[in-house]
């Protein structure tokens, strides 16, 4: 059973994974249960594969997790090394190449088709 101390425990975890563009997925049941977190979307954090589990484990182990993944982030902004705005940018630059690959081998897949035609 699960009580309200546990319950706001995985709130604050599904909040702070979707502060930072992850979702929870989970993966068994019961004692052999454990959760994970993925990239929330196609726009969030670009440079993950959309079905890779960047962290597994429980709730404590996700949240100190996250809380790492922040300090981090916020400790590269702290040395100059990587500014929000950098890394927006590097997101959006990374984004563009996947859709200009994407686009490609879509051309070359028509291109083959007509040829056979």
């Amino acid at each position: 059973m699960t009580t309200s101390y546990e319950y706001q425990k995985v709130h604050q975890l599904d909040q702070m994974a979707a502060a930072c563009g992850f979702k929870i997925s989970h993966s068994g049941w019961g004692s052999d249960a454990t959760l994970s977190l993925i990239p929330a979307d196609d726009d969030a954090l670009p440079i993950y594969n959309r079905s890779a589990k960047i962290a597994s484990g429980d709730v404590d182990y996700l949240i100190t997790w996250i809380r790492g993944w922040q300090a981090s982030r916020e400790y590269l902004s702290q040395l100059k090394l990587a500014e929000p705005r950098k890394i927006a940018k590097a997101e959006d630059s990374h984004r563009q190449r996947v859709k200009a690959a994407k686009e490609y081998v879509e051309r070359r897949r028509v291109l083959k088709v007509l040829k056979e035609a």
